[in-house]
C-alpha cells in the first residue's frame, strides 16, 4: 500500500505516513467500516433484547387472562347450570370490565360493571373473586354510589340478593 499524497510505501496498519505526516485514508475507512459493523451488532442485540421483552409482555398479559376466562366461563349452579358467569354480568350490567391481579398465591379476578337501583341511582359494583378448584370465592362486593359517593360492602347475605337480581333479571334493590 502506498500513500496517497507522497506516494511513500506504506504497512497496512500504519495510520500516518511517517514520510509526509499525511493520515492513511485506507486504514481510516477500514476503522469506520470496523465500527459500523460493531454497530451493526449492536443494532441486532437491541432488536433481539426488544423482540424478547415484547414476548415476555405479551405472555404476562395472555397468561393474566386466564383467570378471567375461568370465571367467566365458569357457572354458578345455585342460580342457574345454563348461563355462565360472564353471559349473566355482561348482560346484567352495563360497561362492564374484567382484569386480574395476583394476591399471594391467588389469582383475583376483578368485575366493574354498572346498574340503576330500583330508586334510580346509579352505581357501581366492584366484585373480586378467585376460583378456588371448581368453586367461586367472593372476596369483596363493593357497591359504589354514582350520584352521592357512597360506598359500602356487601354482606353475605346482600351478595345473595344481587345475584338473584342478576341471574333473575330483575332490578336491583338496595337502600343506603
Amino acid at each position: 500500500m502506498f500513500c496517497e499524497s507522497c506516494g511513500n510505501e506504506l504497512k497496512n496498519e500504519w495510520k500516518i505516513c511517517p514520510a509526509c505526516g499525511k493520515p492513511n485514508k485506507k486504514v481510516e475507512n477500514s476503522n469506520l467500516q470496523e465500527s459500523e459493523i460493531k454497530s451493526k451488532k449492536i443494532s441486532k442485540k437491541g432488536i433481539a433484547a426488544i423482540a424478547v421483552v415484547v414476548i415476555i409482555l405479551f405472555l404476562i398479559i395472555i397468561g393474566s387472562g386466564d383467570a378471567v376466562s375461568d370465571i367467566k366461563d365458569s357457572m354458578l349452579p345455585e342460580y342457574s347450570e345454563e348461563i355462565t358467569i360472564g353471559e349473566a354480568f355482561e348482560n346484567f350490567f352495563y360497561k362492564p370490565s374484567w382484569s386480574s391481579y395476583e394476591s399471594g398465591d391467588d389469582e383475583v379476578v376483578v368485575f366493574n360493571g354498572y346498574v340503576y337501583t330500583d330508586l334510580e341511582e346509579k352505581v357501581k359494583v366492584t366484585m373480586k373473586m378467585i376460583k378456588d378448584e371448581e368453586k367461586i370465592r367472593w372476596e369483596e362486593v363493593i357497591l359504589y354510589n354514582v350520584d352521592d359517593g357512597e360506598t359500602t360492602y356487601l354482606t353475605d347475605l346482600e351478595l345473595e340478593s344481587l345475584l338473584n337480581a342478576i341471574y333473575e333479571g330483575g332490578i336491583f334493590s338496595w337502600v343506603w
